[in-house]
């Protein structure tokens, strides 16, 4: 799984700055909700 993530994130960085910030948001709430349930 954070194999997965670190992926996903590693793609997310060759976007522009502000999608990639806007999805590193995202994935860190995403993360966040993952891990408390």
């Amino acid at each position: 799984m954070s194999f997965f993530w670190a992926n996903v994130k590693r793609q997310l960085f060759s976007r522009t700055r502000g999608v990639h910030f806007f999805f590193l948001a995202l994935f860190a709430w995403f993360d966040y909700l993952v891990c408390n349930v």
